[in-house]
């Protein structure tokens, strides 16, 4: 089910919940090639209508999660923003990068010589996590993934609601 919620947090402040068609984990379908998995996310209010939202509040968050077996990120991964431009960025990192980097870059990945947990590129579950928080480029409106085209290589995403306040 997708809806438009408003509702108020602890400290009375307005929180406006956007529910999308995308919010179960998701398996990857198997594909080889850089971003041959694309997965568009529909918002049940209308993107025109989450897109004013987002403009006219204090703050936005989106959550994104990748599990990965054996399965890159670093050039095989995008999500798209509002605009429709891929984005290589996830969590509070550099936004201008042109490789797929998570936030554990800046504290704490599995491997410290790699952006993101999954560019480990091993037979171990592993999972890169973070929030969206970039209004300009809120809200995610697809993902795309690749290096998934082996049967030993496996993918599944999870887009969550997105959360604006103020």
């Amino acid at each position: 089910m997708v809806e438009c919620n408003m509702t108020t947090d602890q400290n009375d402040m307005a929180v406006m919940i956007f529910s999308h068609d995308s919010e179960e984990r998701t398996h990857v379908d198997g594909c080889e090639p850089p971003k041959c998995y694309r997965h568009d996310i529909m918002y049940n209010c209308g993107l025109q209508q989450v897109v004013a939202a987002v403009d006219a509040t204090v703050s936005c968050k989106q959550p994104f999660t990748y599990e990965c077996k054996h399965t890159l990120v670093k050039n095989d991964a995008a999500w798209f923003n509002r605009a429709g431009e891929a984005r290589y960025y996830l969590g509070d990192v550099n936004r201008s990068v042109t490789e797929f980097t998570c936030e554990c870059s800046l504290t704490n990945c599995t491997d410290t010589l790699e952006s993101c947990n999954c560019d480990i590129n091993d037979q171990v579950w592993r999972a890169d996590t973070g929030y969206v928080t970039y209004s300009p480029d809120l809200p995610i409106t697809a993902v795309a993934f690749g290096d998934l085209g082996k049967t030993y290589e496996e993918g599944y995403h999870t887009i969550g609601k997105l959360y604006c306040y103020g």
